[in-house]
């Protein structure tokens, strides 16, 4: 079951924006002090290299796909660090590709909550014909 497009876009700009601050407070030279918020139309900070279109989809509101996405892309998504992406990553490469999002409880980490929380900003592409 997809959630609703207007909580999909909510979960999305929160996570964003939470995603934002956490850039700022890392890579702000200078005293700790709190960034005057930005607009809404204003641009996100530059994600980790690598991951530029993948912020860009999810900014979009256009999912990842999961049998494609890299490591580095999988921390976009709420819930999952560096740990857990690099195990999905590695879990896809020793088994194969996801078939579905659903498949990625087969992930140790991975349970219904964590599987409710990025489902809705996740895709599986159909395997290519060869």
């Amino acid at each position: 079951m997809r959630p609703e497009p207007a909580l999909r876009q909510a979960v999305l700009g929160a996570w964003l924006c939470a995603l934002s601050v956490l850039a700022l407070s890392v890579s702000a030279p200078g005293p700790a002090v709190a960034p005057a918020p930005a607009p809404v139309t204003a641009a996100a900070p530059a994600p980790p290299t690598g991951s530029r279109s993948a912020a860009r989809a999810l900014l979009e509101g256009r999912p990842l796909d999961l049998n494609r996405a890299s490591a580095s892309e999988l921390e976009l998504l709420p819930g999952i660090g560096p740990r857990l992406a690099e195990r999905i990553v590695s879990d896809r490469t020793a088994r194969g590709p996801f078939r579905s999002v659903s498949e990625l409880e087969r992930v140790p980490g991975v349970g219904k909550g964590k599987l409710r929380a990025v489902e809705a900003l996740l895709a599986t592409a159909a395997p290519s014909v060869q």
